[in-house]
């Protein structure tokens, strides 16, 4: 019976919705740049108005106006145009609703005098379970259309709210109709939670409770059991990670100690030995390592030394090199290395007095080379001195400054013959820049002319010849430029007056065709006037109102059919109604009393019926006196450019209606079944009487 309940309050909301939002109409108002809303607020259950409604106004994100309805339910708005506001309507118990209003980018000159709009909202009490996330969203969006000059709402966006309230209600009538299957699940669930908990399999415990918590978000005690299983799943694998990485240092350590990375060895060890201090591996490789470290640091020292000695060896520091070698010696006594390097340096110092006499004669030849060398230079006698450096180079290969004597003395000579070249070059380049000049100011000069006389082509021929002539000239380009916008702005001139001439043309000639559509539409004729609003769109494919008009004749063609259809459905099942009563009649002629009294039971039922048909009459005669009030209403203020949106609410409403009709038909059906039953009943009764009497 909830969940019942549930879908006709999301049926009764849909339709409030659809009220609510077709009845919206703009008129110029009389302040200027404002958005003047009036409207009602009702309950979407009962559609009677509500009191104590808050309604709270945001312009661009910030509060602007907060205010509670009173009893009428009534409430009105003067907003300014230029932003953009969210309207959010609540109450205490109930489900909010907001709806946005963008009006910041209408421009200035549409927002003269203002608009109005009539716009009633609809909320609903708060259902259990009911997700109110649904409605965090605004229920309809209004923006300018400038085609209309009206502010519309987006009709498809609010049928998709609306189809997602009702798939909540859905929801919840299925919930309610498997709430036993369910608490059943829920509690299996649990227990298989709790068992696999005994086992310490909480991460199968987890799903069990989360499987659980799935059929009832809040549902006690799996909250509650799915926090423990976790805690006890988060210790579990905080153990099992303690193994790992345990394992992972005593790996990583014994690697390092095979690489002789000691330092980074002690590292792992001691960080394992910290997560496990009762571990006694750890402790012993710690040892191991400090052994390790204590002989490394002795071949440091003496690799140290070494390689001191072998510096001072290459340097020729042969006594210190030879000091080093037999410290080294001290450390490690086995090694042959340093011994064979003492008699290498001895040998050395032994040869030192024969080469220090070579290399001081050859050092007298570089410096004698290298002075007569200067000598040259200063005297100006570069070729002489170019030999003398040369000299010196090749006496003493290693040495940079002859070499830098050398190229300085070959740079003089370069630019000396150079300076001369350029002088040449000189004189012939300004020749023929006095030519190019001459060109080039010739071809400016007709230019010039020409642009005065408004000789353009000639004047661009001129001016290109000019940038042949120097083309990095900015004068004749902006010149160029300027020719070349001159004639396109002629040419779109002519451009624009063709496009002008053709749009009018094509503007005639779908306006002819609405209008004789318009008049075959008034007169019924509707195919004439689809032919003709179709031909009105092969000239205006993206037209709205033809297509509307064109889906509206398609329905009424529709609907004629489908009206045709029933009434002939209906007469058939009336005559096969008659036919089996009258068959009835006759059949049981020989039980006239008993046929009498179940008239008269009959009759008291078509009575009920009756009465029950008049009362439901009555409430569609109601209905439709509604109706038609608003019909008024939106007829004397909406403009024609929510005709469409119209249309789509009378359509509704027409189908809500039959929906209605179909309803008392099926009514009326199930009493006849109900009659047909009780008489079947007395029929077997009376059967049983006649046999217990010897009648057959």
């Amino acid at each position: 019976m909830q969940g019942k309940q549930a879908f006709n309050i999301g049926t009764i909301f849909k339709v409030a919705m659809m009220v609510c939002f077709t009845i919206i109409g703009t008129l110029a108002f009389s302040q200027s740049d404002i958005l003047d809303i009036q409207g009602n607020i009702k309950d979407s259950f009962s559609m009677k108005k509500l009191e104590s409604v808050q309604v709270t106004v945001y312009q661009n994100g910030k509060q602007y106006d907060s205010f509670t309805t009173t009893s009428s339910g009534k409430y009105s708005l003067e907003l300014p145009l230029g932003f953009d506001y969210k309207i959010q309507f609540s109450k205490l118990d109930f489900v909010a609703k907001t709806i946005e209003l963008r009006t910041k980018d209408i421009p200035e000159e549409d927002m003269r005098g203002g608009f109005q709009m009539s716009m009633d909202m609809s909320i609903f009490e708060m259902q259990e379970g009911f997700n109110t996330s649904i409605l965090d969203k605004p229920i309809g969006i209004a923006t300018f259309d400038p085609q209309r000059n009206s502010i519309e709402f987006d009709f498809a966006y609010t049928e998709q709210i609306q189809e997602e309230i009702e798939d909540e209600f859905d929801r919840l009538e299925k919930l309610a109709e498997n709430m036993e299957k369910m608490l059943k699940e829920f509690d299996e669930l649990v227990s298989k939670g709790d068992q696999k908990m005994g086992e310490e399999k909480y991460e199968d415990a987890i799903a069990k409770f989360e499987a659980a918590l799935d059929i009832f978000p809040d549902k006690e005690p799996a909250p509650e059991k799915l926090a423990l299983a976790q805690k006890k799943l988060d210790e579990q694998n905080a153990l099992a990670n303690r193994e790992a990485e345990y394992q992972r240092l005593i790996a990583s350590g014994n690697n390092r100690i095979k690489t002789e990375d000691y330092k980074e060895a002690k590292s792992d060890f001691e960080a394992a030995r910290d997560l496990k201090p009762e571990e006694r591996e750890p402790k012993d490789k710690l040892a191991e390592i400090e052994k390790l470290l204590e002989a490394l640091e002795l071949r440091q020292q003496y690799d140290e030394l070494v390689a001191a000695g072998d510096g001072f060896f290459k340097e020729g520091s042969y006594e210190k090199a030879i000091g080093k070698y037999e410290t080294a010696l001290d450390f490690m006594p086995k090694e042959s290395y340093p011994r064979d390097q003492i008699a290498e340096a001895r040998k050395r110092l032994d040869n030192a007095e024969a080469e220090a006499a070579a290399a001081a004669e050859r050092e007298r030849k570089y410096q004698e080379a290298i002075a007569l060398g200067q000598k040259n230079i200063d005297s100006d006698e570069l070729k002489t001195a170019l030999r003398n450096f040369e000299e010196a180079r090749t006496i003493k290969p290693e040495e940079s400054l002859p070499k830098d004597k050398i190229d300085e003395i070959n740079k003089l000579i370069k630019e000396r013959e150079a300076a001369a070249l350029a002088a040449d070059k000189e004189a012939a380049a300004n020749a023929e820049q006095d030519r190019i000049d001459k060109e080039y100011q010739a071809f400016l000069d007709k230019a010039n002319e020409d642009f005065d006389k408004d000789n353009l082509e000639a004047a661009k021929e001129n001016y290109q010849a000019a940038l042949g002539v120097k083309p990095n000239e900015k004068f004749p380009q902006s010149r160029l430029d300027k020719i070349d916008q001159i004639i396109r702005d002629r040419q779109s001139n002519e451009e624009a007056e063709a496009a002008n001439a053709e749009r009018e043309k094509v503007d005639n000639e779908y306006q002819a065709l609405i209008d004789k559509a318009n008049v075959a539409f008034d007169k019924d004729l509707l195919e004439d006037a689809r032919l003709d609003y179709e031909a009105a769109l092969k000239i205006k494919a993206n037209e709205k109102y033809p297509k509307s008009r064109i889906a509206r004749i398609d329905e009424l063609l529709a609907e004629r059919a489908a009206l045709a259809q029933n009434d002939a459905a209906e007469a058939e099942r009336l005559k096969r109604e008659e036919e089996r009563r009258a068959a009835e009649a006759l059949a049981n002629a020989d039980r006239e009393e008993k046929e009498r009294l179940m008239e008269e039971e009959r009759l008291r039922r078509e009575q009920q019926a009756k009465e029950e048909a008049d009362r439901k009459e009555a409430e569609r005669l109601a209905a439709e006196e509604e109706e038609r009030r608003r019909q008024e209403e939106f007829m004397n203020n909406a403009n024609t450019s929510t005709e469409d949106e119209a249309e789509k609410y009378y359509r509704e409403a027409r189908a809500s209606e039959a929906r209605a009709k179909a309803k008392a038909k099926e009514q009326e059906k199930e009493n006849v079944i109900d009659y047909l039953a009780d008489k079947a009943a007395d029929a077997s009764y009376t059967r049983k009487q006649n046999k217990e009497n010897g009648r057959f």
